[in-house]
């Protein structure tokens, strides 16, 4: 557009005085509403008219809604592979149950206050309604949709991740997961029936999973080229994950990075006798593919198919079934048991945060024997007594 063209649109809309430089001032400057310092000042005049076009015509910011934030941070890390497709899934369904239509959702997100934010999160915790773990979550997807728009130019929005909420989720319950997952006895048991039928991929997916502390999207991408058969030693350096492809909304794929795309996951894991002695068996069936857990086809066994063919043995061993995550969790806790040194626990189960580590441990409390307890907590019995005892 030719300079004369901007200058007679920006006269349709600019109606304040242009000051023309002067020996005390050297600038063109005009007042101007909205703008830095209400005016708008330049060097020339054909500068100061690129300015005030720009300003009208170009450089209007558009408003956004703390929805519609929301909205773009998910698109935006599930374009950039930041999170699985499943992850994505969860925001979207955070967003929709717990923030959409509420006042705070459709408001000017440069409007919101701290006030605003920390009174909302008050109410969505209630008196207790909701787990301490589905707060998180809701504030992740919240703070997610105000660090977005504070990535934009021309956008001042509150930093909701520096306000502190620690009271608002002591509101909230945990759960007592304790019980919700195998025990060595469970895991004995479900074995023991799995080795008296016949071996199928699944089968013995099952059985491999029991000796190793992996993520079921890591053991499904494992393959036979990282697997040391002399040494015995099994390197963890893929993960199978959901997510949309130009050929599907919903495809698996196997990529180079574990979750979070933390290094941490990626570990080279010791075998056992007896998981060496499933994978000669997966060997004999998978021998020549190139996943060590694949199915007929070309990819790996589903995550679905797995917990489907767990719950039916389970059902048939009698015992209560528990979803393959928490395989992990009994992974985790057995170590602890048998007193596995913590940092060695944490490489295994491919855990950045010694904390994530610790809340994989499911250990009961233990009866103390009489000897412990007089060890502890007793001290040497008066002469009088001593003598009864």
């Amino acid at each position: 557009m030719k300079f004369n063209i901007k200058e007679k649109e920006v006269f349709k809309v600019h109606k304040n005085k242009i000051t023309y430089p002067t020996s005390n001032y050297n600038a063109y400057k005009t007042r101007v509403p909205g703008a830095k310092n209400n005016q708008i000042v330049k060097k020339t005049y054909e500068g100061l008219i690129e300015a005030l076009y720009d300003f009208y015509y170009v450089d209007k910011i558009e408003t956004l809604t703390l929805g519609q934030c929301i909205m773009r941070w998910i698109s935006s890390r599930e374009a950039n592979e930041a999170v699985s497709y499943l992850t994505t899934v969860h925001y979207r369904s955070d967003y929709k149950k717990y923030i959409y239509g509420t006042e705070l959702d459709g408001m000017d997100i440069t409007k919101i206050t701290k006030l605003q934010f920390i009174t909302f999160l008050e109410m969505i915790a209630g008196d207790g309604k909701i787990r301490k773990s589905t707060f998180n979550n809701i504030k992740t997807v919240l703070n997610g949709g105000f660090s977005y728009a504070n990535m934009l130019d021309g956008y001042d929005c509150i930093d909701t991740s520096k306000i502190r909420t620690a009271d608002i989720m002591k509101r909230c319950y945990e759960p007592n997961n304790n019980d919700d997952v195998f025990s060595r006895e469970d895991a004995e048991k479900l074995l023991k029936y799995l080795e008296s039928i016949p071996q199928t991929v699944y089968t013995l997916a099952i059985r491999l999973c029991f000796c190793l502390s992996v993520r079921i999207g890591e053991i499904r991408a494992a393959k036979w080229e990282k697997y040391d058969e002399v040494e015995r030693l099994l390197r963890l350096d893929h993960s199978m994950i959901t997510k949309k492809t130009q050929n599907a909304n919903r495809e698996t794929v196997c990529v180079n990075y574990m979750k979070k795309h933390s290094d941490a996951g990626k570990r080279t894991l010791q075998i056992s006798n007896y998981a060496a002695s499933v994978l000669d068996e997966l060997r004999k069936i998978n021998g020549d593919k190139e996943f060590i857990l694949q199915s007929a086809g070309l990819k790996p066994i589903s995550t679905n198919q797995f917990n489907e063919h767990l719950k039916k043995y389970c059902m048939e061993a009698g015992i209560e079934y528990h979803s393959s995550h928490k395989i992990r969790f009994y992974a985790c806790s057995n170590m602890y048991e048998n007193d596995v040194d913590e940092r060695t626990i944490q490489y295994n189960m491919g855990q950045k945060e010694i904390s994530t580590t610790r809340h994989y441990d499911r250990r009961k409390p233990k009866k103390l024997d009489d000897e412990t307890v007089n060890k502890v907590f007793g001290f040497e019995l008066p002469a009088n007594v001593a003598e009864r005892v």
